[in-house]
């Protein structure tokens, strides 16, 4: 039996899925038809089902449309759900029109697309979703510049207390993609994902476990056109941090986003401690970000370390806005090798922070106070601490000075 294994293992590329049953949602007693027109919700719910009961993985195959469904659909045990991969696009990105084959789930809804939850309060292990794609039905994009506005959506993956781990993955069109609320021992860990959220990324709400994320893309690749990338830069928030321990995040890529990386606060037990905590962040590229990295008032005492970071402020951006806003008392952030670039005012800007700690090592700013403002390159009021070691790279600030505010400066770089 074995050297008829090996055999077929040798003329068909299928040979994992030969050695190890698994449920197809298109064959019976399921038979969803995945022709993108069809309503499959029901057959794909008792499909997922199954799978959980028997412990058999299930199947998402290849079609040129996916499999529609018009609700939600829930997983509320251990599954893994596999496919066989997705072709975001054929030709520039210009819509629904342009997209290709793939293992698809075509979300034709407003609400929440897939719920990973049990709903009793006690923590799923064992999610694992790979190599397939979600999508949903937008308003078309149109040409020029028509003010474009997504659908009324509700996250394509909404994840309460679960340990969910997602393997190559594309997200092809969120409104809002992915919604995190672990606040038992569940963990979220992403490796490879592509998607075009259009207002809201990964909201990590409440994560008291490491949440990793690594490779991900935020690209036009559902459409690449000039009203839909403005509405991003004007709404989306891509990677929203409130309560997070210890998240770490490397090889992030996001293009055209209000912010590319946000802290932000929410209420959570006894001692009041809603934030995130001791952020690990490499390989960071903020393209076409107006602010590269947030901070929120509410957000105090947050703690975090970037490496390897970038952001370039897009071109037609008028507004007073930093690459870097920090707003919080009590911050303490490390950045190393960061290159902020194209801001309309400051490079980076702390303000009304008693008690924030911020420090650069290998820092450049460049292209700063386009608005000839007269806007410095580091800003930093009265009360905040700036380290900069060795002093900063600074170029074509337009009459910008490097330092202003009442800060103070611990290192080589003066701020008054």
């Amino acid at each position: 039996m074995k050297y008829i294994l090996m055999t077929i293992c040798l003329l068909f590329s299928s040979c994992q899925l030969l050695a190890q049953p698994y449920i197809d949602v298109t064959s019976a007693p399921y038979n969803a038809s995945c022709n993108g027109t069809t309503d499959d919700t029901a057959e794909i719910q008792r499909a997922i089902n199954a799978a959980q009961t028997s412990g058999v993985a299930l199947y998402i195959p290849k079609t040129a449309n996916g499999c529609r469904v018009t609700s939600t659909l829930n997983i509320t045990s251990s599954i893994k759900i596999t496919g066989a991969g997705t072709m975001p696009y054929r030709g520039p990105p210009r819509g629904d029109s342009s997209r290709g084959p793939g293992s698809w789930i075509y979300f034709d809804h407003t609400d929440v697309g897939l719920r990973i939850s049990n709903g009793l309060g006690n923590p799923i292990s064992g999610v694992v979703i790979a190599d397939i794609g979600t999508r949903r039905k937008q308003p078309s994009p149109g040409t020029g510049d028509t003010a474009y506005t997504p659908c009324n959506c509700d996250y394509d993956f909404k994840i309460e207390d679960a340990d969910v781990e997602m393997n190559d993955i594309t997200v092809l069109n969120p409104t809002k993609l992915a919604y995190v609320d672990n606040t038992s021992v569940a963990r979220f860990v992403v490796n490879t994902m592509r998607s075009q959220p259009l207002k809201e990324g990964i909201n990590i709400h409440r994560a008291y476990d490491v949440v990793r994320l690594n490779d991900l893309y935020f690209w036009p690749y559902w459409a690449d056109l000039h009203n839909v990338n403005n509405y991003t830069i004007n709404n989306r928030n891509s990677l929203w941090l409130f309560r997070a321990d210890n998240p770490q995040v490397s090889n992030f890529f996001s293009i055209f986003d209000r912010n590319c990386v946000a802290f932000d606060y929410t209420p959570d037990g006894a001692n009041d401690n809603g934030i995130t905590s001791r952020f690990q962040g490499q390989n960071i590229g903020c393209d076409q970000s107006v602010i590269g990295v947030a901070v929120d008032t509410a957000a105090k005492s947050t703690t975090a370390q970037f490496t390897n970071l970038y952001i370039l402020q897009p071109e037609e951006w008028k507004n007073i806005d930093p690459n870097i806003l920090i707003s919080a008392k009590n911050t303490v952030i490390d950045f190393s090798n960061a290159r902020l670039s194209n801001a309309n005012a400051s490079a980076l800007v702390i303000k009304d922070s008693v008690g924030t700690n911020i420090s650069i090592t290998n820092g450049w700013a460049d292209n700063w106070n386009r608005a000839n403002g007269g806007h410095a390159a580091f800003y930093v009021d009265a009360g905040a601490t700036i380290n900069i070691s060795p002093s900063p790279r600074v170029s074509g600030g337009n009459g910008g000075a490097t330092f202003a505010g009442g800060g103070t400066s611990t290192t080589l770089a003066k701020v008054h």
